[in-house]
């Protein structure tokens, strides 16, 4: 069996701007409970257990240009991914 995120829990999380060449802001809902930042290659250049903080400014201006994946970890387990892209 699969779990599935729910779609308006998708929806809600805010990732902008997007392209960005200095911070990233991501706005989460109450269900996330981690986020995971990887490269093009698969590393993890991130991670942050989400607490009380559902505005988090990421700082993207030392990541090299390319397309980042985020991984949103749901407090069921659960995961969905949005993609960011960091230019300079």
């Amino acid at each position: 069996m699969v779990n599935s995120v729910n779609s308006a829990t998708i929806n809600a999380v805010s990732v902008y701007p997007n392209p960005s060449n200095s911070v990233v802001n991501i706005e989460l809902t109450n269900d996330i409970s981690q986020i995971v930042i990887y490269n093009y290659v698969g590393q993890v250049v991130y991670e942050q257990i989400v607490t009380k903080d559902k505005n988090i400014q990421l700082n993207v201006r030392t990541y090299e240009a390319g397309a980042y994946l985020i991984k949103f970890i749901t407090n069921s387990g659960d995961s969905f991914t949005k993609k960011v892209a960091v230019t300079h």
